[in-house]
């Protein structure tokens, strides 16, 4: 039965690739930014997709990965919000208390 899911799901993203590349736009993307925070300071991030999407219709889900001096008791990233959303980029804003390097890892799915 996972084995059938999983051809299943595979076969369903390679059709999206196929009829993204079609259209010179994407079905599935990603980006990704390092960030160097300072304590308690909000950055806004800008993201460039790797293949742009035709239109803002799409949903988007980012990740923070906290680099050690951004881990630890009373440490960490307090604020992470996706605020703004365009065919061949997003902005993401971020704040956290310590100091260190920040990767934020995003995807894009066309909806």
């Amino acid at each position: 039965m996972k084995v059938g899911l999983a051809l299943v799901l595979i076969a369903l993203a390679l059709s999206l690739i196929t009829q993204a590349s079609a259209q010179n736009t994407a079905a599935l993307t990603h980006a990704r930014a390092v960030v160097n925070i300072k304590q308690n300071q909000a950055y806004f991030v800008g993201l460039k997709w790797a293949v742009p999407f035709k239109d803002d219709k799409y949903t988007v889900s980012c990740s923070p990965i906290a680099s050690p001096g951004l881990q630890g008791a009373g440490q960490g990233v307090y604020l992470f919000q996706v605020t703004r959303v365009a065919p061949a980029s997003i902005q993401v804003e971020v704040a956290a208390i310590g100091t260190g390097l920040l990767r934020i890892d995003c995807l894009g799915l066309h909806d």
